[in-house]
This record gives C-alpha cells, structure tokens and sequence, in this order.
C-alpha cells in the first residue's frame, strides 16, 4: 500500500513540475527572462507561486530548466547527423523537413532563441552552446564537403548557416504578426505549414544544390 501511495505521489509531483515548465516556457517566450513573472507562470499552471518555488528555487532556475528540457529533445533530434553517401538534395529536404517540425511542436522554443540570440542571453554560454555548436559544426563540415566533392554549389558555409536559421526561426517567431498584418490566413495550420516546408525546402535545395546534382526531385 505505501509503495502504492509513493508512487501517486510521485506521479502527482511530476505533473506538477511539468505544469510549471509548460507554462514557464511560454511566459519565458512571450516577455523574455526579464519579463518574465513568477505569479503569472503560477497562475497558469494553476498552482500557488509557493509551489513553484518549491520545484525551483529562483526564477533563473526555472528558465533553465526550460532551456535544458527543450534543448535535450532538439539535441536528440539534431544528432542523427548526414548521410555523406545520400544524394544531396534528399539529404537536404529531410533535414530542413526536420527542423520545420521540431519548431512547429517547440513554437514557445523558437521566440526564446530568438530572445537569447539577439539580446543580452543569460545561457549563450552554457545550454544554448551546448546545443547548437556540435550541429553548428557538423552542418558546416557537410558544406565544406559537398562543395570540395563538387556536389554543392561554391556556396559560403557561415553565410549559409545564418541564412538557414534566419529562414526557419524567422518564420516561427514573426509569421503570426506578418499573417496578422498582410495575409489573410494564419500561419499554423497543417496546410500552411506544409506549403511552408514545401517552398523552404524547394528554396534552399535549388539554391545549394545544382539540378544535375540531385539524383531524386520531390
């Protein structure tokens, strides 16, 4: 019977901490670090602020765990790494695929990266270069790669990189103003996120790979 009641309470204690990170990251990803309020990341994961200074014992605390959580599945994610074998256009069609999913589940994940990348960052050091440098690293490698076997176009791999990002994470941190304000519809739904990975995807592929290259077209 103990062992019964310890793991309810078990249970009943994760779900709280899950609660708080859920709603943490999203308050964290709406008004930034600073922004950011304790009794408003309360009150929507509908506890107390006492408890949730119980499962973390600083606000700074809570934002890494937030950080570490999301990160830790992007990290799973990103170590699948490149087949140097496969045709080049393919390989790129299921990377930039993977990204624009991952950032679809993560939206919350998107907004703070953009918020760490461009201000101040109170985890550049630490978690986010944890994350980003090996796959940073490894898609620069794949570049330099392609391009001295002659299987992607004479392209910059730093540039490149920067263009990547600013054209995946831009979209998840500026379309809901942008649909708001030009467009008709939003930006989200499973039409207009497959149209979008469509056209990303067509994009960068054409423009780092030549046609002859791409052994199989989507």
């Amino acid at each position: 019977m103990n062992g019964q009641v310890k793991k309810k309470a078990a249970t009943k204690s994760t779900n709280k901490r899950r609660k708080i990170l859920r709603a943490a990251e999203k308050e964290f990803a709406l008004h930034g670090f600073s922004g950011a309020r304790m009794m408003t990341i309360a009150k929507a994961a509908g506890l107390d602020k006492a408890t949730i200074y119980h499962y973390f014992r600083a606000k700074e605390d809570l934002y890494n765990a937030v950080l570490d959580e999301v990160i830790s599945s992007f990290a799973t994610l990103a170590s699948k790494g490149f087949n140097h074998d496969t045709d080049p256009g393919v390989e790129l069609y299921e990377f930039i695929s993977m990204l624009i999913d991952f950032l679809n589940k993560h939206k919350a994940f998107a907004l703070i990266m953009r918020q760490e990348f461009s201000g101040p960052g109170r985890a550049k050091g630490s978690l986010l270069l944890k994350a980003f440098k090996p796959l940073i690293q490894e898609v620069r490698e794949y570049i330099k790669y392609r391009v001295g076997k002659d299987k992607m176009r004479d392209v910059d791999p730093e540039h490149t990189i920067y263009s990547i990002y600013e054209v995946l994470f831009g979209y998840f941190t500026m379309s809901s103003e942008m649909g708001a304000l030009f467009f008709e519809e939003k930006p989200y739904t499973k039409d207009m996120l497959k149209r979008r990975k469509e056209h990303i995807t067509w994009i960068i592929r054409r423009l780092l790979v030549p046609e002859e290259k791409m052994r199989v077209n989507r």
